[in-house]
């Protein structure tokens, strides 16, 4: 998989958790559009901004890291901080019932840990995993090792 691929798997990921984070924060009152839109009151505007930033962050980090994002993995607090994020706005919007988040939030969830466990497994056989075969191999939730 080539670092195109990585570039626009990191923006869809970044437009993924925002479809759960903003209707959570919009709900909480933390911030309000001028002119709501059609998803949860966020303009679809908000997610085509994020999937261009995304993907133009991660073309500027590919550069200059001078080699594709498959090769690298994500820091222990990353992973962590991500998982921790999604539980506590899918939890939050449990409460308010808004269900498409509260699913698309629990499937990433879900996403996440089976990347986690695939990592574990493979960690577990001696063999080395990149980013894009689990993200989250070196999760600080998940490891047990001193």
């Amino acid at each position: 998989m080539g670092a195109g691929f990585g570039g626009l798997s990191a923006a869809a990921l970044l437009v993924a958790f925002d479809l759960v984070i903003d209707p959570g924060a919009v709900a909480a009152g933390l911030w309000v559009w001028e002119e709501p839109g059609i998803y949860y009151g966020i303009p679809l505007t908000n997610y085509f901004g994020w999937a261009i930033t995304g993907l133009a962050y991660s073309a500027a980090a590919l550069v200059l890291a001078g080699k594709g994002i498959g090769s690298r993995t994500v820091p222990r607090g990353i992973s962590a901080g991500a998982l921790l994020i999604l539980s506590f706005w899918t939890g939050y919007l449990l409460k308010t019932r808004y269900l498409l988040p509260v699913v698309s939030g629990a499937a990433l969830i879900a996403l996440l840990c089976a990347v986690e466990w695939k990592g574990r497994q493979e960690k577990r056989r001696g063999r080395e995993v990149n980013f894009l075969q689990a993200n989250l191999s070196e999760s600080v939730l998940f490891d047990r090792t001193p």
